[in-house]
């Protein structure tokens, strides 16, 4: 059975929030260990953190996740994933791509995104949705791998995902983590209080 990738997107400014998403803290373990051992319980491997340049000395080496590094911290997400795919393997059928402000998303609903890929050939892109709202992570089969290379995209990887409406699959789960968005110390604040 062919593999399948992560890519934990760690490399943003986080001008909002004042400090570094990716070294904020739940549950005593920081957004980027939440969302590298979520893909990793989840079936995916490997896993592609995409880390700032400050961040890149501090990672910690564990088996199963590569490291890549992004330096322009004002970039945008389409170019985090893009420095991943470089470093996922071709033979890879798929990834998912989880940004690192939806530390909560649990391992079973990474499980479910691949059980549903696994499930629905033709399937070239497949997102949870929660309470009707679509969320992170989103899985895109190999056959999109090099339409995330392309110049020009509007909405990013969300062209993607628009582009592929019609061999999209919508995976129903029971994951409020999925909404992320955490960009604020206000949201920060909130999902604490969610997670006590």
């Amino acid at each position: 059975m062919e593999p399948i990738a992560g890519i934990v997107l760690a490399a943003g400014a986080s001008s909002r929030m004042g400090r570094p998403k990716a070294e904020l803290t739940l549950a005593g373990k920081s957004f980027l260990e939440h969302c590298i051992e979520a893909l990793l319980a989840g079936g995916c491997d490997p896993v592609v953190a995409v880390v700032g340049e400050a961040r890149q000395a501090s990672a910690r080496e564990r088996p199963g996740v590569l490291w890549a590094q992004n330096p322009e911290a004002a970039s945008e997400p389409i170019e985090s994933i893009r420095i991943g795919l470089a470093q996922v393997p071709p033979e890879s059928a798929a990834l998912l791509v989880l940004p690192v402000d939806a530390p909560a998303v649990r391992p079973e609903t990474v499980r479910a995104l691949v059980a549903a890929f696994r499930a629905s050939p033709g399937a070239h892109v497949v997102r949870p949705v929660h309470d009707g709202a679509p969320g992170h992570p989103t899985l895109f089969a190999r056959v999109v791998f090099q339409q995330l290379r392309e110049p020009g995209l509007a909405q990013g990887a969300e062209t993607i995902v628009t582009r592929h409406s019609a061999s999209r699959v919508d995976v129903p789960v029971d994951d409020a983590g999925i909404a992320g968005n955490v960009n604020t110390p206000a949201d920060y604040v909130r999902l604490v209080k969610s997670d006590e």
